[in-house]
């Protein structure tokens, strides 16, 4: 009995994009402009600086995230 492949890991932890606000219509889009949003790796706080002050910004942020998934080979799964 043939030994099965080792699983393939891609992690996910940089080139996202960040903007503090609402979302904007259509940024679920694949050819949304996300250019002028903040370059972040993820963990990722917008509020990390604010912790010297008494009031620490509250509020909605988007992320977005660009990538290729890799083939799947016939018979096996991918998550």
């Amino acid at each position: 009995m043939s030994q099965p492949e080792p699983r393939t890991s891609i992690e996910l932890t940089s080139g996202f994009r960040f903007r503090f606000g609402e979302p904007e219509p259509g940024q679920e889009a694949p050819a949304f402009d996300d250019s002028s949003w903040q370059l972040v790796e993820v963990p990722h706080t917008w509020n990390a600086l604010d912790s010297t002050d008494r009031e620490m910004r509250r509020g909605v942020g988007c992320y977005r995230l660009r990538f290729s998934a890799p083939g799947t080979p016939a018979g096996t799964r991918a998550y």
